[in-house]
């Protein structure tokens, strides 16, 4: 139980160390294991949470909603000046972990409580990687259209509002 703030204090950690000692240039790779374990990291407590009945903790959203936040800001040198392409594949496929990670969890809680911060990430990811792999000229359009297909999902049977919130988020922004 009480490993969420041993992980915290590795993420602040490692994103520290990352930003001191890190150059601009870095390999694809070194994005990938870079990605890796902050992904690990931040769904290390989800593992756990889908055995155990409790209301989540504090600490454990904080985990959750903190990973991705330190990766894209350890990761900015690496997505301004690296290949668009390469950027947006990559936060695409965090996207794609993050939402597995909020359906897998969905389907074995009972409280929806990892949803928020799991389908937040998720959209962050996507936002993110839109917004790398789109032409600057078509970005507005591709992120009103995922801003209505986040209002949809979350008019769906059984879903809150947060999917909805998101979605007007995102359609705000374009």
């Amino acid at each position: 139980v009480g490993w969420s703030g041993l992980v915290i204090f590795s993420m602040l950690l490692t994103a520290w160390t990352w930003a001191a000692n890190a150059t601009v240039g870095w390999s694809f790779a070194t994005q990938l294991g870079l990605a890796a374990l902050f992904a690990g990291l931040g769904l290390a407590p989800v593992v756990r949470l889908a055995r155990v009945p409790a209301p989540v903790r504090n600490l454990d959203l904080l985990v959750v909603a903190l990973a991705p936040l330190l990766l894209l800001l350890c990761s900015i040198p690496y997505l301004v000046h690296e290949g668009r392409v390469q950027a947006a594949w990559l936060l695409g496929g965090l996207g794609v972990v993050y939402i597995g990670g909020a359906i897998w969890i969905e389907s074995r809680r009972e409280r929806r409580d990892l949803w928020k911060p799991l389908t937040g990430a998720a959209t962050i990811f996507v936002t993110a990687a839109l917004e790398r792999g789109i032409d600057p000229e078509h970005l507005a359009m591709a992120w009103a259209a995922e801003g209505v297909v986040l209002v949809a999902l979350g008019l769906g049977a059984g879903r809150d509002a947060w999917l909805r919130l998101l979605g007007y988020g995102v359609s705000f922004l374009s």
